[in-house]
């Protein structure tokens, strides 16, 4: 066998192969558009911006390479010559997509960098005033499903008579408004009851938008003169630098008592009496 015809096999297994994962290509691309009840479809779904205005635009460049893979496999192991219309065509689509790519590229980029948040703040009125303690825990519900993730609490004082919660929610998106919206989906809930705040220890953004880089920020605020007592499952919450008890890490804040003066949050058991 010669040279040549070593050559002709393996340019014409080169094309079959680039045929192939065209039309592989094309068949996951439409999969995932649907999307279509396979585990791997649902799972990258996302990537193409199930939601967002780019989606169709990120589909149809995705079927456009597809095709491009599968006329640039069937003009190498065919064998037509740069002149031959097909390979016009595969040309065009060639620069087509690289467009379209670069565009979908873009609006991802800026949907990464774009972020917003939304601030709300309450009073918790539930809590028993008169005994002036808090205990925090978590609440005894916890998604079964969805991308989890946990919100980080910060310990702080007020200037009122009753503590305050406040919850900022963070997201991003390919706009303004859209980083907004994605930042007021996040669910998040908390409980009061007698001297007991629960809070959602994880949180279950919505699985058609895993990519938005979700974030929730919790600051407890707490009058003077009121205790507090953290429950150990709440350790991995905790950020580590709290501005009124700085000389603790989070694993010696839980599970004890703890009073907040005028300027920083101390050891019940070290108060004069």
């Amino acid at each position: 066998m010669g040279k040549q015809h070593i050559a002709s096999i393996l340019r014409i297994a080169a094309g079959c192969a680039m045929s192939t994962a065209g039309i592989t290509l094309a068949v996951c691309s439409a999969a995932i558009a649907l999307p279509m009840a396979h585990p791997v479809a649902l799972r990258l779904s996302p990537l193409l911006g199930h939601g967002a205005p780019h989606r169709p635009l990120s589909t149809t460049m995705l079927l456009a390479l597809s095709a491009m893979l599968l006329l640039t496999g069937l003009r190498i192991a065919a064998g037509w010559p740069r002149s031959h219309t097909p390979r016009r065509w595969a040309t065009a689509i060639w620069a087509v997509s690289a467009l379209g790519m670069l565009a979908v590229g873009a609006l991802s980029i800026r949907g990464i960098t774009i972020e917003r948040s939304v601030a709300t703040r309450a009073t918790l009125d539930g809590l028993d005033s008169l005994r002036r303690h808090v205990f925090l825990t978590a609440s005894p519900s916890t998604p079964a499903h969805g991308y989890a993730l946990s919100p980080h609490l910060r310990i702080g004082r007020c200037e009122g008579s009753r503590p305050e919660l406040e919850v900022v929610k963070s997201a991003h998106g390919s706009t303004r408004l859209g980083a907004r919206v994605h930042a007021a989906r996040i669910p998040f809930g908390y409980h009061v009851f007698d001297t007991t705040l629960r809070i959602d220890l994880m949180l279950a953004p919505p699985s058609d938008a895993p990519w938005h880089q979700y974030d929730v920020a919790l600051l407890l605020l707490l009058p003077a003169d009121h205790s507090l007592r953290i429950d150990p499952v709440l350790e991995p919450t905790l950020e580590p630098l709290q501005p009124l008890c700085p000389k603790r890490w989070p694993s010696e804040m839980v599970g004890r008592q703890l009073l907040m003066t005028h300027n920083e949050l101390i050891d019940n058991q070290h108060t004069k009496k």
